[in-house]
């Protein structure tokens, strides 16, 4: 490793437990994510539509889990993955 940190500065940014690369290191973002898509020869085009796809996939992560019978507290714990930065 390149002796940078585990953990990440801002406080409304919870650290990766994987690092995307160590250009990046914990960052957890979507910018973080496409910036190494080059390394898996996923052009720029194909990362936004990934992108685009994942999220329209996953927008209505929280009434698909209420039908499931998730809780709020349940709901609550997921909304990082699905509500946090882009």
């Amino acid at each position: 490793m390149n002796g940078s940190k585990t953990t990440n500065d801002s406080p409304s940014t919870p650290p990766c437990r994987k690092q995307i690369s160590e250009d990046t290191g914990p960052e957890s973002s979507l910018a973080a994510l496409q910036s190494v898509a080059p390394y898996f020869r996923i052009k720029k085009a194909l990362s936004d539509t990934i992108v685009d796809q994942v999220t329209s996939a996953v927008k209505n992560w929280r009434q698909v889990g209420s039908k499931m019978k998730m809780s709020k507290t349940e709901l609550d714990a997921f909304s990082e993955a699905f509500e946090g930065n882009a």
